[in-house]
């Protein structure tokens, strides 16, 4: 007697194959990603020794069909250099649909992505064996209500401040101000204050500002420079502060509001006035 295959606990159609692997490089300054299916839609999380958190975000309305047998779908790594290969398999051909079939049917199984050439009539299938997931949880998170500043900015003018900085600074520091100019970027380290830009209030650049009190805020270059690839598929940013200094950066991409990419960074010392 054959067993039974159990029953999918994730199935889904993504419709296109190019966001989500433009999503994907944006955070593979990791290994490995958690990956979450929710009611909601499917994340993908990384953890920079609990000083930095990226999240990929992917709704439900970016798949054909979006299916959890399942409400309760533990969370599981995945290696990211691995995922991505899978994704661009068969390469850009005439026939190749730009969709991907990902299916997982629980613990002990593999996450199954398939590919087809209707073409060619040409399908191929690649199991990717899921890894444990880390165990110390990945709540790092702003809280609206104790945010003390908050940005709407155009993704342009923020990769151009964040591109212009030196390579070889350690902190990029952001002071804010309720009078002008209501922001300064700049970074610091061995060779000095490098590339420092300001703002004003009535700054093109802004979509929306509000400095609740004044304060300076400080990070390390390397988690800042992290977000330079989610930038270039950006179109606006919304930079969120908390009374402890942790920054959050959520990137809402060009052409769709149902993936996004959030990071949250703690500040690499004390906030101040």
């Amino acid at each position: 007697m054959v067993d039974e295959e159990p029953v999918e606990a994730f199935s889904g159609t993504v419709k296109s194959v190019k966001l989500l692997i433009g999503l994907v490089k944006s955070i593979q300054f990791k290994q490995n990603a958690t990956v979450h299916f929710h009611e909601e839609g499917m994340t993908l999380t990384v953890m920079i020794h609990h000083l930095m958190k990226a999240v990929v975000f992917v709704k439900r309305l970016v798949f054909e069909q979006y299916r959890r047998q399942a409400d309760d779908i533990a969370p599981f790594d995945i290696n990211l250099p691995t995922f991505l290969e899978c994704l661009t398999m068969m390469g850009p051909t005439v026939g190749l649909m730009d969709t991907c079939r990902i299916a997982y049917q629980g613990p002990g199984y593999p996450l199954r992505l398939m590919r087809e050439d209707r073409e060619a009539h040409l399908s191929i299938q690649c199991n990717i064996t899921p890894l444990e997931s880390d165990p110390e949880g990945i709540e790092l998170m702003v809280n609206d209500l104790d945010t003390v500043q908050r940005v709407i900015i155009k993704a342009q003018w923020l990769q151009d401040a964040f591109g212009d900085l030196d390579s070889e600074c350690n902190r990029v520091n952001m002071v804010f101000s309720t009078s002008d100019p209501c922001l300064i970027l700049y970074g610091d380290g061995a060779n000095g204050v490098t590339s420092n830009t300001e703002y004003q209030a009535g700054s093109e650049a802004f979509v929306g500002f509000e400095c609740h009190e004044p304060g300076t805020y400080s990070y390390q270059y390397t988690h800042i420079n992290s977000c330079l690839k989610a930038l270039e598929q950006a179109s606006e940013v919304s930079l969120r502060i908390n009374t402890e200094g942790v920054l959050c950066i959520l990137i809402r991409l060009r052409g769709t509001d149902d993936a996004y990419l959030e990071y949250t960074i703690l500040p690499c010392q004390s906030t101040g006035a």
